[in-house]
């Protein structure tokens, strides 16, 4: 989210897929980022690791969806790799 033009990319790209789970966890970490007054460009992002230790609500927050990003990324590559495959027309251009 401090790279902005990067996380809206993401998301659209999480859209034009049509993988709600993922989405959903994009969208909830936003909402934790915010309410913890996260840094808003690569500039401003100093957050340490002890800053984090200090901070035991966005540690157990981050903790929790980490474990998540974990488990939902492998299913969000599968689905890409599905659609891809299913419509690779969309994707590459075969010259004969």
């Amino acid at each position: 989210m401090a790279q902005p033009k990067s996380w809206l990319a993401i998301k659209a790209g999480i859209k034009y897929f049509n993988d709600e789970p993922m989405l959903s966890l994009l969208e909830e970490i936003e909402i934790v980022l915010k309410q913890h007054n996260h840094p808003d460009t690569l500039e401003n992002f100093a957050v340490t690791h002890e800053e984090l230790d200090q901070n035991k609500e966005l540690q157990d927050s981050v903790s929790s969806l980490h474990a998540r990003l974990n488990s939902t990324s492998p299913l969000s590559i599968g689905k890409i790799n599905n659609y891809i495959e299913k419509n690779i027309h969309e994707f590459v251009e075969i010259v004969a």
